[in-house]
């Protein structure tokens, strides 16, 4: 098993303006990814999943996402 936060130098997940991706931790097993944390927006979530799946090899995206205010984290 596999663990990390996406975002940065070889995060595997291409940024974008709408993810504030230091809430996000993505773990994999196998070809299955599993992503936890807290998003802004239903479309930064949607954005998030839809790049776990584009990850090479992965056939099962566990979707532990939570929109919300990211401060909540604090």
């Amino acid at each position: 098993m596999s663990r990390r936060c996406i975002g940065g130098k070889g995060g595997g997940v291409e940024r974008s303006a709408i993810i504030d991706d230091s809430n996000i931790v993505v773990t994999n097993e196998g070809h299955t990814v599993s992503l936890t944390g807290i998003v802004g927006s239903y479309a930064a979530m949607r954005e998030v999943v839809d790049a776990a799946w584009q990850a090479p090899g992965v056939d099962r995206v566990v979707d532990h996402l939570v929109v919300g205010a990211v401060s909540a984290l604090a």
